[in-house]
This record gives C-alpha cells, structure tokens and sequence, in this order.
C-alpha cells in the first residue's frame, strides 16, 4: 500500500488529498486533472497540516544530496509529513526545501535550523532568511537571496 498525495499550490485555494493505491497503475486512476484547480476532488482525505519535502537529488547537484539527507534525517517525523524529494531547483540554496500545498520554498537550510523554520511555517510564519518564494509566483518575485556557501559542517 502507497499513499499518494494530490496537491493544488494555487495563491487562491492551495489544497492536497490523501490517496492510497496498492499498485502504481492506480495513480491513473486518481483525480490528477483536479489539481490544476481550486477546489479539492474531496475523494481523498483532506490533508490539513503541510507537508515537506526536502531536495536531497544528487544527480543534479551533489550539494543537495550532501546537504538535504541530514536536513530531512533532522526533521523525521513519525505523522510521514516530511518527504526526500527529487530536485526542486535553487541548487545554489541546498540545501533547498518546499511546503505543500501552498508551495513556499526554503533554502539554506541546515539540521540546525531547519526545525525551526518548519515549526514557524506550521504556525502560518515565514522564516525571512531562508524564504525563497512561492511556485505560483514568477521569477521577479522570487527571493533573489544571496547564494549560499558551502557548508563546512
């Protein structure tokens, strides 16, 4: 058994569904076009509290591996609300980190501060020094947030 999460990162209605699927042909079966709109299918279950999923792709960039696998090891949960992810881009912030359903995006991220930055995204809070912006909004309006450098630790 799989859960798979359905998620709608709109500024007017971010959502995401709970599904879960005993093969993965039955992920064709799920409502995927609803996510390109406001209002969730309502055939999964709601999922009320965000979800995080941290870059640790090292294909693309070893520095998201090297940074993000502690990052995400730190941030463990046992209510399965942080995820490794596959890139997420901003390779030059890892290591880089997005908050589903509504999509913000946080980089620079370290196993010391990133629990933190979780904890205030949990209470409706930005962490300003690690915001990178939102998916829904063009590059323009994307922090332009000085590259990171190597960690070191």
């Amino acid at each position: 058994m799989r859960r798979i999460f359905l998620v709608h990162s709109g500024r007017s209605g971010p959502w995401a569904e709970q599904y879960t699927v005993d093969a993965v042909e039955q992920v064709l079966e799920l409502p995927l076009e609803a996510a390109s709109g406001d209002t969730p299918p309502g055939l999964g279950i709601s999922v009320e509290q965000p979800l995080y999923l941290v870059c640790t792709h090292g294909k693309k960039d070893p520095c998201c591996a090297v940074f993000g696998r502690p990052v995400a090891a730190a941030l463990s949960r046992p209510e399965g609300r942080v995820w490794e992810s596959t890139h997420l881009g901003g390779d030059r912030f890892a290591a880089g980190m997005v908050a589903l359903p509504e999509g913000s995006y946080y980089g620079n991220l370290t196993p010391a501060n990133a629990q933190a930055v979780v904890d205030r995204h949990d209470r409706g809070q930005l962490s300003l020094q690690n915001y990178r912006g939102r998916c829904t909004d063009d590059t323009a309006g994307r922090s332009r947030n000085t590259p990171c450098a190597p960690n070191t630790t």
